[in-house]
């Protein structure tokens, strides 16, 4: 039997197997708490959490997408040819069932925490997606890039409890230890047969009697425009609108045309409407029509990189002349035609200000920004401008030192190694403050009360107190960068 596929928009080439690897870390690197790095790569290639050009590691964590296996979907074997339109056909596509095995590495030698905590994230992204939204498809896959059209089948994401020997055979392979591994069966993946194998047939004959209703199913033919704004215009073009009980859903919400006619309904998007695909229909009594895609396609951010560093940070990435780079992703940055692209910078208690986009600096889903002197201290929120759309704020961080303990407090004896725990210390570039005596602000510190240290981590940094040190109290107060000063930390020392 042939199967009539009239519904086939795209059956991809055979790119698709990459475009899914990226499609699987795009909706990773959008849809977790805590965003960190996605790679495709083989365990034993690419062994262990991320590292600089000069091999030292970044301090990241990422999480691995290993595909470890490729098989043919077995139904596939026994599929007749498929019937395409226009009097062709074609052989059913190759389908492949694609097998994943996740991997976390962190920094953090020391404890598998972290890794727990990023591996349940990952999971949990992949138990609500158990169908990939095509919002995140990316390469071949990507619905508005070549060749244009709706995938014809559901990407869909499995968990599959590989059994531990199995899993273990596999690190044996690859000649590594075994670590954590969780495996997802990602299916179908259809890749298109050559042109050349594409036949063309004709119909002899009608073998069927259609029977119509009294009045036929709405048909929406197209709808203008296909991609724009929340509270833009819309017109729907096709047939069988007229109806007492006509009317039009978007994504399956109501929305009140404001004219209808025979073959025409014009109707407000709603606003405000996240950026996104949706799909149009228009009902009556004899059913509803097919639905048509609509993209919203105001900009929109989802993650900052690097996140929560100090711009003088020397694995901080920079230009030709030295100065801080942030990447800011998200989507919808390029219009066709090329419109403006601004980005708005505000600072609390202060004006936004508005800096242009180079059109080198932008492409459709990341801009990078040389950041500017007065937002490299403290949170800034940045949002993209474009066309007169705003997209959503995300608040760029840049760290203080804090100091959260000492220990021991209060101090009994002398000397004594005081251990100081806090976060975003750096060796080499952090001094500590020992105030004797109350301390209106940090910035009232002077430079003679610096004492000697020694950076275990950037959550630890340790001085020892000279048995010569005055019973009383003292204030704490770490300096970074010769910039950024912590609060002050209050410990006693006591007689």
């Amino acid at each position: 039997m042939v199967m009539s596929l009239p519904q086939v928009g795209v059956i991809n080439d055979y790119t698709v197997i990459e475009a899914v690897g990226r499609t699987l870390a795009s909706l990773l690197m959008t849809e977790m708490e805590d965003p960190v790095t996605v790679t495709v790569a083989s365990p034993g290639e690419d062994y262990g959490a991320p590292v600089g050009s000069d091999g030292q590691e970044l301090g990241t964590s990422r999480v691995n997408l290993f595909l470890y296996q490729v098989e043919e979907a077995p139904h596939s074997r026994n599929m007749d040819w498929v019937d395409v339109g226009g009097g062709k056909q074609i052989p059913y596509p190759l389908a492949l069932k694609l097998s994943y095995m996740v991997n976390i590495f962190t920094p953090d030698k020391g404890s598998n925490l972290d890794e727990h905590r990023i591996l349940g994230d990952v999971m949990r992204v992949f138990h609500a997606n158990p169908v990939v939204d095509p919002i995140y498809f990316e390469g071949t896959l990507n619905p508005n890039e070549p060749p244009v059209g709706v995938p014809w089948e559901e990407l869909k994401v499995i968990h599959h409890a590989l059994p531990l020997d199995e899993l273990a055979a596999i690190w044996h392979a690859i000649n590594k230890p075994y670590r954590l591994s969780v495996v997802y069966e990602v299916s179908l993946v259809l890749i298109a047969p050559p042109p050349h194998k594409a036949r063309r047939v004709r119909r002899v004959d009608v073998t069927h009697v259609e029977a119509r209703p009294r009045r036929q199913r709405p048909v929406v033919n197209r709808i203008d425009p296909e991609r724009g704004y929340g509270g833009d215009l819309l017109t729907i073009f096709g047939e069988g609108f007229v109806s007492p009980f006509l009317k039009v859903t978007f994504d399956g919400e109501p929305v009140k045309p404001e004219t209808t006619a025979a073959t025409r309904i014009t109707m407000r998007i709603p606003d405000p409407l996240p950026p996104g695909l949706y799909h149009v229909q228009v009902w009556s009594e004899e059913g509803a029509s097919d639905p048509v895609r609509f993209e919203e396609v105001s900009p929109f951010l989802y993650r900052l990189e690097p996140e929560c560093k100090y711009t003088e940070d020397a694995d901080f990435p920079r230009d030709e002349s030295a100065a801080p780079v942030l990447t800011i992703w998200g989507g919808n940055f390029v219009t066709d035609p090329p419109g403006t692209v601004e980005l708005e910078a505000t600072r609390e208690g202060e004006a936004p200000a508005v800096f242009p986009v180079a059109p080198a600096a932008l492409t459709r889903n990341a801009i990078r920004w040389v950041i500017a002197a007065a937002m490299r201290e403290g949170l800034t929120s940045l949002r993209v401008r474009r066309n007169g759309k705003v997209s959503n704020p995300l608040t760029l961080t840049i760290p203080t030192p804090e100091i959260f303990r000492a220990d021991p407090d209060p101090v009994t004896a002398l000397p004594q190694e005081l251990v100081v725990v806090g976060d975003h210390f750096r060796a080499g570039q952090t001094v500590l403050y020992l105030h004797p005596g109350s301390l209106a602000a940090p910035e009232d510190v002077d430079p003679a009360e610096i004492v000697p240290i020694t950076v275990k981590s950037e959550r630890e940094l340790r001085v020892t107190l000279p048995d010569t040190l005055a019973h009383g109290i003292y204030q704490l107060v770490v300096k970074v960068y010769g910039t950024y000063l912590s609060r002050a930390f209050q410990i006693t020392v006591a007689p």
